[in-house]
Order: structure tokens, then C-alpha cells, then sequence
């Protein structure tokens, strides 16, 4: 018409079209844009963005010989969710949690996407990519870079895809042996009889994995992420449990608890923060209480009308904060490929379920399941063998604690003048023995040099009665050399040995002290 206007095209084609579409668009001036601010052409693309990475790149590489940057627009409707963009003001509007946001203080995250509709009205194009390619590779790792990307300098479109790209691309990479002990697939049962569903399919409709981040601030954290269609209840959320090294008030030692925050998409938009707090009442016990607030309250819900308005409106304002980036795209089909290859080779037999039942979780329980190794409850029995201002201070803030401490000096003086605290006396190193458990822990408090060794190996010294598995620390300030060949002795004897310097002075002992800690890590 000759007319200079505003163009913007939405692709929702397989990408062996692209080629045809662009080239006739291009043949009449279709994808330039015709004058400034006004009469700009831009496109959207929906997923898939290729099978793998290579497909990507090239996809990515045809899309260059058309347009920039700026033109390209791909879609992934998550990032247009109410849950998923408040997830960022949630961590980056308030002080509250982001100082406690890391891996020092958050032991797990958990993103699921659990259905309960199949893939009825989708056959051909599901058995096509599978539940991983369908939304692991893209949906669920957009979800797990809000709650786990770098504090952006601003809220601007290439500062958050910057970031975004950042953490997807640090997640770590695949071995044979992860994808084997660390992934699980399934399909259900009657997916075969879909219309459109190639015979003896070995598509995946449920998957769990457990992997992790190389970032620095999220090193050696947990992640799992789930889905799965036809499952017994629809859950759409990110879990966020924090770590809790210290035994709470009201606690019990079986009974460890955890405070975490749920980022909830269905049934409704919400965030809720688990926390503890006492039973009203006499007892002394702890009860779950939620913090939940809903983002709001719909009247209706028309599957992704909502999310497409939009991505609709951002697009024809010119803002790419809400559409995924090209190193997005390439850092996501770096992580999904090596599954996707390892599963079609079977290194992870294809396991079955019944629709609408909880049979697929309950077979993937042992992925992620054991988050942090359980370690057996010590006795709070120990000994301390030289009583001075530092060992005896040093007692006497054990059983403060609730440790039943047994101690030993040289002097019966310094053991008799601790009783009174609740101190177990022991005037030889043979009622040291006795006196402790099965499982023996031995804390020497002496000078450093002969005294140490005579105590460890001096006749009638620890070594003659010490089994294998005890352990001995010693808390005095030791040459390291001196440590490294008694911890070499003691090894012989299957005897732990710690060098714990302990800084601080008798009050420090007293109070809390300072421990400079070596040994087998």
C-alpha cells in the first residue's frame, strides 16, 4: 500500500518453516523496519527454538541474516506469569529474605510443573519433544533463574536476560554416572492410545532430576525439578527450604525442623512462608503457622490469555525483559541435551504408570530425597583431660550445654573444684575410659609438645585403650607438624585425631572461643 506502519508478526509454526517465511518476508521488505521509531517490524517466535543446540545455533543463524537483535521476540509464557515475575520483586523489592538467599542458608530448591490432563490434544507435537523438551528445558529453568539469578543493576530488559542467561548457564554439567543415579523418566499407561502417538513411543510424559549450580553463590545446593502429566493433583510451584544447622528452641534432636517459602501458580497466584511457633498453651511444643498472601484474586481463568495480553503488549512496546534471550536458549539446550541423548539411549530405562495416580512420584522418591546425609546423633558424653583455667572454663561451658563432661588433671585439685558444676571426675587416664561410652571422645586441654604426646602415647597413654572410631581432639595450640604425624600415628590405631586451636583466653573458653580446625576433611 505504500504506507510506512508498524509490523508485528507472531510465529507459532515448526521451525522447518521458518526458512520459506522469512525469505518471501524479505523479498518484500517485510523485515526492515521503514522509518525511526514509528514503522518498526518485529517478530514473535514460539517454542520449540530448535530440537538441541545445534539446531538452535542454527535457527539462530538464519533468524541473523534477517533481522537484529532487537526484532526477535521468542516466547516463553512463563516469564509473563504473575508467580513468575513476583518472584523477582519478591526478592528484590524487600530486604527481608535476600541476605539469607544463598547457599548459606538455603539446602534445597525445588521446582515442579505436576498436571493432572494428559496429552490428549496435543499427540503428534508432544510425542515430538517430551515432557523434558516440553517444559524442563525452558519453563522450569526460567522459574529456577528468578529465584536463584544475581541482583540486577535494573529491572531493564538486557540486565535481567544478562542474568538470567548467568545462572542457566552455570548449571552443572552432566556425567554418565549423574544422568544414570541422578534422572527419571516414565510414561503413562494409556498415552499409546492418543491419537497421533507413534507406535511403542518411548516419549517421556514424567521426568525428575536433581542437579545443581557451579555459581558461586549457589555451589553444591540441591535442585530438583519434576513434571509430569496425568498425575494424581495439579502442583505448579517453586520451593525454596532453608537450611537450619542449629537445633532450634523446643526442638527435638529427631525432630529437626525447617522454615522454607513456596512460590504457588495453581490453584491461585501465592506466596507462602512456612515458619514455627509455640503451641498455644502449658507445653512447651512448636506447631507449622503459613504466611500466605494471594498476588490477587481472579474471577475466571482462560488458560494463557493472560500471559499472551502480555507478551502482546510488551512486544509492540518494544520490551524484551519478558522474552527469552538467544544465550537463554543456547544455556538451556546446553543442560537438557545430554539427558535427552544419554535417554534415548536407554542408560535410563523408560519406567510406566498409572494415569492420575501417585505411582510416578512414588517410583522417583529416591531422586533428591536424601538432600543432606543423615548423621547419627553423637551422645553428648565427652572427656577433657587437663583442667587449667582453659580446659576447666571450657567443661563448664560443655555442661552448660548439656554435655556430660568426665575430666582429668594432673592435680585431683583442679577435677575436685569442678564436681560441684556436675563435672564426673576421673584421676587416672583408666576412669577417663570407663567413665565414657562405647563411642569415646577425648578433648586434651594440656601445653603443647611432650605433654601432648606423653598423653597419647606415654606409658599407660590413651593409646592403650582407644578403639577404632574414637576420636581425640586436641585444643591446645600444637605445631602443625607436631599434629600432622600424631594424626598419622593415631590413624594406625583407626583413632580420628582433630587439631582444634582454641583462641579466645578463658573467657573465650568459657563464653565461646575461636577453633581453628584441622583434620581429615
Amino acid at each position: 500500500w505504500g504506507v510506512c506502519t508498524n509490523k508485528l508478526f507472531y510465529l507459532a509454526v515448526p521451525p522447518n518453516h521458518f526458512k520459506d517465511i522469512f525469505t518471501h518476508m524479505a523479498r518484500v521488505g517485510l523485515n526492515t523496519p521503514c522509518g525511526g521509531d514509528f514503522g518498526w517490524t518485529r517478530v514473535l517466535i514460539e517454542k520449540p527454538f530448535g530440537r538441541d543446540l545445534h539446531t538452535a545455533k542454527k535457527l539462530h543463524t538464519l533468524l541473523k541474516k534477517f533481522f537484529v537483535d532487537e526484532q526477535l521476540y521468542f516466547i516463553d509464557h512463563y516469564l509473563a506469569k504473575e508467580i513468575v515475575q513476583a518472584i523477582t520483586h519478591f526478592r528484590f523489592s524487600n530486604n527481608i529474605f535476600e541476605t539469607s538467599w544463598d547457599k548459606e542458608s538455603i539446602e534445597r530448591i525445588t521446582v515442579r510443573l505436576l498436571e493432572t490432563i494428559g496429552a490428549e490434544d496435543r499427540g503428534a507435537f508432544y510425542d515430538a519433544v517430551g515432557a523434558f523438551r516440553d517444559v524442563g528445558q525452558n519453563h522450569m529453568l526460567q522459574m529456577l533463574s528468578a529465584v536463584t539469578m544475581k541482583y540486577p543493576r535494573d529491572m531493564g530488559a538486557s540486565e535481567l536476560r544478562r542474568r538470567r542467561a548467568e545462572i542457566i548457564d552455570s548449571l552443572e554439567p552432566w556425567t554418565h554416572k549423574r544422568i544414570k543415579e541422578q534422572t527419571f523418566r516414565a510414561q503413562y499407561k494409556t498415552y499409546g492410545n492418543i491419537e497421533g502417538i507413534t507406535k511403542n513411543s518411548d516419549t517421556e510424559t514424567y521426568i525428575k532430576l536433581q542437579t545443581q549450580l557451579t555459581h558461586p553463590s549457589w555451589a553444591g545446593v540441591p535442585i530438583v525439578l519434576e513434571a509430569g502429566k496425568r498425575m494424581k493433583e495439579s502442583v505448579k510451584e517453586v520451593e525454596v527450604l532453608f537450611r537450619h544447622p542449629a537445633l532450634c528452641v523446643a526442638c527435638t534432636p529427631d525432630n529437626h525442623i525447617h522454615n522454607k517459602v513456596v512460590f504457588k501458580m495453581e490453584p491461585d497466584d501465592k506466596i507462602t512462608i512456612h515458619f514455627w511457633t509455640k503451641v498455644p498453651g502449658f507445653e512447651k511444643k512448636l506447631e507449622e503457622r503459613t504466611f500466605t498472601f494471594f498476588l490477587y484474586e481472579r474471577s475466571q481463568k482462560v488458560q494463557y490469555v493472560e500471559e499472551y495480553a502480555k507478551l502482546l503488549f510488551s512486544a509492540i512496546a518494544g520490551d524484551q525483559s519478558m522474552f527469552v534471550s538467544e544465550q537463554e536458549i543456547e544455556a538451556e539446550w546446553k543442560f537438557t541435551d545430554p539427558v535427552i541423548s544419554a535417554w534415548r539411549k536407554n542408560i535410563v530405562p523408560l519406567a510406566s504408570y498409572t494415569p492420575n495416580t501417585e505411582e510416578a512420584t512414588q517410583s522417583a522418591a529416591h531422586i533428591g530425597a536424601e538432600i543432606m546425609p543423615k548423621i547419627p546423633p553423637i551422645p553428648k558424653e565427652m572427656a577433657i583431660i587437663g583442667l587449667g583455667k582453659m580446659g576447666a572454663n571450657m567443661a563448664k561451658r560443655m555442661m552448660n550445654q548439656g554435655w556430660r563432661v568426665v575430666g582429668h588433671n594432673r592435680t585431683a585439685e583442679s577435677t575436685n573444684e569442678l564436681i560441684q558444676e556436675g563435672l564426673v571426675p576421673a584421676y587416672s587416664i583408666e576412669e577417663v575410659i570407663e567413665a565414657l561410652p562405647k563411642k569415646k571422645i577425648i578433648w586434651l586441654m594440656v601445653p603443647s609438645g611432650k605433654p601432648v604426646d606423653d598423653i597419647l602415647f606415654g606409658k599407660g597413654g590413651l593409646t592403650h585403650y582407644l578403639r577404632r572410631g574414637d576420636i581425640v581432639i586436641d585444643g591446645g595450640n600444637s605445631f602443625y607438624e607436631d599434629s600432622s604425624k600424631r594424626a598419622k600415628k593415631l590413624q594406625k590405631y583407626g583413632i580420628t585425631f582433630l587439631d582444634v586451636g582454641t583462641s579466645g583466653g578463658p573467657s573465650g573458653a568459657r563464653h565461646g572461643a575461636c577453633l581453628m580446625i584441622g583434620g581429615k576433611k
